[in-house]
């Protein structure tokens, strides 16, 4: 048996200004702090971060430091290997450079255990540049079924992070994060736990947990690589057909078809070399998107 309620695994890139006031976040909760499991990856940092995540684990004995094998290209082979070192029975992924609200996880932990479900979401504060709105549809407290991912799209609930989720079913369900580009491997990971959530989900939509800190050098990052096209249609493909499987109703599918494609476009028309977005379409429409769909999102 963990001595530890509840694991909060951060993975960790050059975050050296945002660190300490992140972990006093965590540090400062309403929950016991001896009760978690802090588990930092380091991603192969290149700033003063990994000085900073060494004075935590020598200090605290509940906070343990893990490095990647190599530099990745994402937070997802980071989150795996945090999920992977957890031995608590509830896993929160969460950002270095972002902060929990006081109460957080006292909030969401009580939530999924007294109701006995796969997982908790909640709002969150976005925070661009000291611009702060939430990201909320103040509905108040909402339980759903595994059956309708549909929640995404109307609650804007795309990461990981923002919530708890029981690791049992993780594990035996076998979610993990996209590992290979740092390109929807969060949105991808949130689609499938929904979908495979058969004990439940709760969503506390009129509660902020945390802020979600968006850097510019983030946006950057974030935009696709022509030679990822195929890899990353490929695996929208296949969360597709897990939903299909998992017995989402059509429409649902389609309308995050739809949202997938939108976002997709976006993400591209940031590409520097308009000839990408063309490649990219044509792409899809090898894979069998369907073209109401595509041509919806090109409109």
């Amino acid at each position: 048996m963990s001595n530890y309620k509840v694991s909060v695994i951060i993975p960790v890139y050059n975050t050296e200004k945002f660190l300490r006031g992140s972990f006093e976040s965590i540090k400062n909760q309403t929950f016991d702090f001896e009760d978690l499991e802090i588990i930092f990856i380091n991603d192969k940092s290149t700033d003063g971060s990994e000085e900073i995540l060494k004075e935590f684990n020598e200090k605290y004995d509940n906070v343990f430091l893990y490095d990647s094998p190599k530099r990745t290209n994402g937070p997802g082979s980071a989150r795996n290997l945090g999920m992977s070192k957890s031995t608590s029975d509830y896993l929160i992924f969460f950002d270095s450079d972002d902060e929990m609200m006081p109460e957080y996880i006292e909030t969401i932990y009580d939530e999924i255990t007294q109701n006995n479900v796969d997982l908790v979401k909640t709002a969150f504060l976005s925070d661009m540049n000291g611009f702060r709105y939430p990201i909320s549809q103040n509905r108040g407290r909402i339980e759903v079924s595994h059956d309708d991912v549909g929640i995404l799209m109307e609650y804007n609930y795309f990461e990981p992070w923002a919530g708890i989720y029981r690791k049992k079913y993780l594990m035996e369900e076998n979610i993990r994060f996209l590992e290979k580009f740092n390109v929807y491997e969060s949105f991808i990971f949130t689609v499938e736990a929904i979908a495979k959530a058969r004990n439940g989900i709760i969503v506390l939509d009129d509660y902020i947990g945390q802020v979600w800190r968006i850097r510019e050098e983030g946006l950057h990052n974030s935009t696709i690589k022509e030679n990822e096209l195929e890899y990353i249609l490929h695996t929208i493909c296949e969360m597709l057909l897990v939903l299909a499987r998992e017995n989402q109703p059509p429409e649902c599918v389609e309308k995050l078809a739809k949202f997938i494609l939108s976002v997709w476009s976006y993400d591209l028309c940031l590409s520097k070399e308009p000839e990408e977005v063309i490649n990219a379409f044509c792409f899809a429409k090898g894979f069998g998107v369907n073209k109401a769909i595509m041509d919806k999102s090109l409109s």
